[in-house]
């Protein structure tokens, strides 16, 4: 079932179109990851999810319910945070989420359980002004929570994080969705972070759409390879041929196709036994980055 599906949306400033057609399904449960360079799209598509800006042309509708005819009632399931966090800084993390909660009109106790939730639960009286910016950006995350959203909407939420924040971000949004079936949308460009967390990806480029699917459907599209080190690279590779085996060298390294385990046993017996000494054999699959840079070429 999904819980957010966007058909056709178009959208542009003055004369600048900055989105063209685009079609998008967050399955319900999934974390959604938005990918796309600078100036894509992403902020922009997700403001219009929101009704931070009127849709132009297209379609979104959150819930099975459509945003242009149920703006309120979709709003009042979903949590944001766009642009960076936001916060009352002379305020404690507490009283910033009082605020909220006096809007969203959410029981008291609700306040402690979020705290806890996001690690601020220890700042007492400490400003806000005072926070790092992982504990900002967890303030957001915890007042777009307050009010128990069905779905999370977060724009660059590692944005300026160092390892250790992005960790903790990840941990957070990773428990959000397994222990209270938080369906979560986020764009990032971080993406070894992205392949870590995700289940689901879209990849936007010049305003389009490139790629939706799985992160396995996204993996599927660069088949693994056998990649080999030698004692003598050139001799290996004349054997593999004579094997029916094409090969090329990639990053000083022979590359075939990809086999069974028990092929790729063959061939080692196969070096070994022509006197080559086999220094490293396995299957190489290519990371999240490479396939990411092909697609955003596309249209480059």
């Amino acid at each position: 079932m999904s819980c957010l599906e966007v058909s056709g949306l178009g959208h542009r400033y003055s004369r600048d179109v900055i989105l063209e057609h685009i079609d998008l399904c967050v399955p319900e449960g999934a974390i959604y990851a938005f990918l796309g360079p600078n100036g894509a799209g992403k902020t922009t598509t997700l403001r219009l999810i929101l009704g931070l800006l009127t849709v132009q042309v297209g379609r979104i509708c959150v819930f099975g319910q459509r945003l242009d005819t149920d703006r309120i009632a979709i709003l009042a399931k979903v949590g944001s945070m766009i642009e960076g966090p936001s916060s009352y800084d002379h305020l404690s993390a507490r009283d910033n989420l009082e605020v909220s909660r006096r809007i969203h009109r959410c029981p008291a106790s609700r306040i402690d359980e979020v705290l806890k939730l996001v690690g601020l639960r220890g700042t007492g009286s400490k400003k806000v002004r005072q926070f790092s910016l992982g504990m900002k950006q967890r303030l957001a995350i915890g007042t777009a929570l307050l009010h128990s959203p069905k779905l999370l909407v977060l724009d660059e939420p590692t944005n300026g994080l160092d390892a250790d924040g992005m960790i903790e971000m990840r941990h957070l949004l990773a428990g959000l969705n397994r222990e209270h079936g938080t369906t979560i949308l986020i764009s990032s460009h971080l993406l070894a972070e992205v392949g870590k967390l995700a289940t689901h990806v879209g990849v936007i480029s010049g305003g389009r759409m490139v790629f939706e699917g799985t992160i396995d459907q996204l993996g599927s599209r660069a088949p693994p390879t056998v990649r080999l080190s030698t004692s003598d690279d050139p001799r290996a590779a004349t054997i593999l041929a004579a094997a029916g085996i094409e090969s090329q060298f990639v990053h000083g390294k022979i590359v075939v196709p990809a086999m069974s385990a028990d092929s790729v046993a063959d061939v080692n017996r196969q070096l070994v036994e022509s006197g080559i000494g086999v220094h490293d054999i396995g299957i190489a699959r290519r990371d999240l980055e490479s396939l990411y840079t092909e697609l955003i070429g596309v249209r480059a």
